[in-house]
């Protein structure tokens, strides 16, 4: 398995019947300002990191400075509707317990971190696709939604809300949401995890200016 991954895909995703098988803004107390409850729990309850459990807060500096330094790489697949697939990292260690922390709760330091890395993805994508002459704008960064199960919040989404996505030429587009409830995928072979998303997952009414757009699918373990 592979974190933070991103698929460059035609347009004909963008098709209402399409199916497949990390906003919250870091901040401190101000005059008059009210601090995020995050950061405010971590003052009262002091956590461990979330990457390697020792004393440090939700991401202690050293396991900052590894997902911070990130190496993307193109990722071999045989799936003819996915020309291409490209992953920060591989899920594990660090890098996976991390991810696992921002799905189950939403910190700035975490969703900072992430997003950074994503990004790193997004852009090693876009100069292979560039290098090929398939580059046109706009190029939509489509995120998987979660399940049902799950509450309303979007982690991967919230990764989209970083600053510095400009770098990447993308623009974040909302167009997935869930259409059925999913079992969760972490013991379910690859095999099994492809029932478990088939109809999962349907767009939205696409805008008639993106029609024909080039997308980049993104989520947080492919």
């Amino acid at each position: 398995e592979h974190a933070c991954g991103c698929v460059s895909s035609p347009s004909e995703s963008l098709r209402p019947q399409w199916s497949c098988g990390p906003l919250y803004f870091s901040g401190h107390a101000t005059d008059g300002g009210a601090m995020p409850a995050a950061e405010w729990l971590d003052l009262v309850v002091p956590s461990g990191c979330s990457g390697c459990g020792r004393p440090g807060g939700p991401l202690c500096r050293s396991c900052r400075a590894f997902i911070a330094a990130p190496q993307p790489a193109l990722v071999p697949i045989t799936e003819p509707a996915v020309p291409l697939l490209v992953a920060a990292g591989g899920y594990t260690g660090v890098l996976r317990q991390v991810i696992l922390a921002h799905k189950s709760r939403s910190h700035p330091s975490l969703t900072s971190a992430l997003g950074e890395t994503l990004q790193a993805a997004v852009q090693l994508l876009c100069r292979v696709v560039r290098a090929a002459g398939g580059w046109w704008p706009p190029v939509l960064a489509i995120p998987i939604p979660p399940s049902r199960r799950w509450s309303s919040r979007r982690p991967v989404s919230e990764l989209l809300g970083q600053s510095g996505w400009s770098t990447t030429d993308t623009v974040a587009a909302e167009l997935l949401v869930s259409s059925k409830w999913r079992r969760p995928q972490k013991q379910l072979s690859a095999q099994q995890r492809a029932v478990n998303m088939r109809g999962s997952l349907r767009c939205r009414s696409t805008p008639a200016e993106l029609v024909g757009a080039r997308v980049v699918i993104i989520d947080d373990v492919v």
